[in-house]
């Protein structure tokens, strides 16, 4: 072996080795940077301190699943990337994004719990190649804890707006949402004293 290849794997072997340290030490200290202008990936100090009262394990059913118009699919990008941010400061949060619809012998079931939850979809126009036709979406999610269940509406209802204005308002109000669905399954009631 000639000296220059020596350094070389000497080289990749001292980066290999800092590369290594540089990750254990990183797994000891937990930092997120939000590089955007907007500070869109930032929580808030009110939603991160709702997530530290999360002690036992918060289980989340996220109904924006399965065949969604664009409009749908953003709200569950930013719904997905909301709760990954959750998580990522909480081991406790456990959601999943669930198709109602998936399989249609059991749709009409899972339609009926749903609006015996109190959940009630949405019907939208969905344009297919010049077809239209009306899709069914359940824009709403589920929190369970210490076996308290809350709805969590993660589409605004703002009236006389389009369907994309109310995807654009729900999205600038997703960690609120989120947020006070957490917290009104996680604060412990107070007594109220006469």
């Amino acid at each position: 072996m000639t000296s220059s290849n020596k350094n070389n794997i000497k080289s990749l072997m001292i980066v290999v080795a800092v590369l290594l340290v540089l990750k254990i030490i990183g797994s000891y200290f937990f930092r997120r940077f939000d590089l955007t202008n907007d500070k869109r990936y930032t929580l808030s100090s009110a939603s991160l301190n709702i997530i530290k009262q999360v002690q036992n394990p918060l289980y989340v059913k996220i109904y924006l699943q399965g065949d969604l118009p664009a409009e749908f699919k953003r709200l569950q990008n930013e719904t997905q990337d909301l709760f990954e941010e959750f998580q990522a400061y909480n081991k406790n949060i456990i959601f999943e994004f669930v198709d109602p619809l998936k399989n249609e012998d059991e749709s009409m079931d899972n339609i009926k719990e749903l609006y015996r939850k109190g959940l009630t979809p949405i019907n939208i126009t969905v344009d297919d190649k010049g077809k239209q036709s009306q899709a069914m979406v359940f824009p709403w999610a589920i929190a369970v804890y210490n076996n308290k269940e809350v709805n969590i509406p993660l589409l605004k209802n703002i009236m006389g707006a389009s369907t994309t204005q109310k995807v654009i308002g729900s999205v600038q109000h997703l960690e609120y949402s989120i947020a006070d669905g957490i917290n009104k399954i996680t604060i412990e009631k107070q007594k109220k004293v006469a």
